[in-house]
């Protein structure tokens, strides 16, 4: 079954049961609780993107023996800021990827990557938790499906088998004061309980920036800690002091800016050289060729070509998060391009539309769908890959933080858990959601 088919007896059941979505107390919006998305077609776009992250490290590998490392730092746009704080041993050997691809639905029904964002990832499982306390009340487990466990489950394991390895016995979630989560203050509690499941027998904090402590920043101490931050480099407000710091201690910092370089949207434009590809073997060719929009990098020289067929064209800032900076051609003028492009055509894509459909979808009241455009986030942890944020706007096809998207969980199911699933929420009273109390 497809998106749609698997999705409206679900919507009707709990239209006719307990209409109303419920936004949980602290959060900023009303999360959308649950949808279901064909576990066939997740399967198959995840063994795609595991060749294209594998053709990513291969065709990365091969421009290293061509470029300095000051030039790879400046071909994808890593900001100064944080260029010191690359780890060259990961980009070169590859490992402990951690990360968020994006996801579109075409109207012909091709699933196709229109992003891949490499970094902290940790927002959307927050959802999955949602999703799970959300079904617990209809007597359903999230964890009974094939597809059911959380992205947060990986990343607890990738922690606890580091420290293991490098004899670290202090895991530091490390939170910046100054960020807003829109899930409230309570945001990584999840993670937490996680990381501490797996690593029962360390020493697991949540803190801010300002509650490390002066003393874990010894070189003693710094030997026996892992941070990972659960924030972006452009939300840093110390200038990377911090950050700089706990590396110089010694600590394992598990994410560090190299992503920038894993992440940036121009891989988009060098998955179609022909002269990168010529390094990868035909299954890698064959799954770019599936699931990657033809993708060029502006410059001074083709952009008034692509102006002229801007109505087909994404315009995008090759290192923006969150949506940031990203122009729909067909929902813009040439002045409008050109002026926020201004001299700087190498940090701009301009990748190929994906003709997305619609979907009626919930959006206050399960039984009151509204037409909806989706990207669904296809995590990948350490290449475990583990479940899809969901999100979704009625008002345009550029899906993102920042444009409102209704935030969400999609389940992958078979058609038998489907079946199943259906029959256990036709026999269940749903009770008051825990999250709303």
């Amino acid at each position: 079954m497809n998106f749609e088919e698997l999705n409206r007896p679900l919507f009707d059941v709990f239209g006719q049961r307990n209409p109303q979505l419920i936004k949980p107390q602290g959060y900023k919006a009303t999360p959308f609780p649950l949808a279901l998305f064909p576990a066939a077609a997740f399967q198959a776009v995840a063994a795609d993107l595991r060749l294209i992250l594998a053709a990513q490290s291969r065709m990365l590998a091969h421009l290293l023996t061509l470029h300095s490392r000051e030039h790879i730092l400046e071909l994808f746009n890593v900001p100064v800021q944080v260029r010191d704080l690359v780890d060259w041993s990961l980009l070169e050997k590859g490992g402990r990827l951690i990360g968020r691809a994006d996801v579109l639905l075409s109207e012909d029904g091709q699933y196709q990557l229109c992003e891949l964002n490499i970094g902290p990832a940790i927002e959307g499982p927050q959802l999955h938790e949602f999703c799970a306390r959300f079904l617990e009340t209809r007597g359903v487990q999230l964890s009974g499906f094939e597809h059911g466990q959380s992205p947060y489950v990986d990343l607890a394991r990738l922690i606890q088998r580091l420290c293991k390895e490098q004899r670290r016995s202090r895991v530091v979630l490390l939170d910046l004061e100054a960020y807003d989560h829109w899930a409230g203050a309570s945001a990584y509690q999840p993670l937490l309980r996680h990381v501490r499941q797996a690593c029962a027998d360390l020493e697991v904090v949540l803190i801010k920036e300002h509650q490390y402590q002066a003393q874990w920043l010894s070189a003693e101490e710094g030997a026996r800690t892992l941070v990972y931050r659960l924030f972006l480099e452009e939300e840093i407000v110390d200038g990377g002091d911090l950050v700089r710091r706990i590396c110089g201690s010694g600590a394992l910092l598990l994410n560090t800016f190299e992503n920038y370089v894993s992440s940036c949207k121009s891989w988009f434009s060098l998955f179609h050289e022909p002269a990168l590809r010529a390094v990868l073997d035909d299954e890698q060719r064959a799954a770019i060729d599936r699931r990657i929009p033809m993708t060029v990098r502006v410059s001074a020289q083709n952009l008034e070509g692509l102006l002229q067929r801007r109505q087909e064209l994404v315009f995008k800032p090759c290192n923006s998060t969150g949506g940031k900076g990203v122009i729909l051609g067909e929902e813009a003028t040439d002045e409008l391009i050109r002026a926020c492009i201004g001299p700087s055509h190498s940090e701009w894509i301009a990748q190929a539309t994906i003709r997305q459909r619609s979907y009626a979808l919930p959006q206050a009241f399960w039984n009151q769908p509204v037409e909806q455009f989706v990207v669904f986030g296809l995590y990948y942890i350490n290449q475990q890959m583990s479940g899809l944020y969901l999100r979704c706007n009625g008002r345009s096809r550029a899906v993102n933080v920042l444009s409102g998207g209704m935030p969400g969980w999609a389940l992958p199911i078979t058609d038998q858990e489907h079946r199943l699933l259906l029959a256990q929420l036709k026999t269940q009273e749903p009770e008051p959601c825990p999250l709303a109390q």
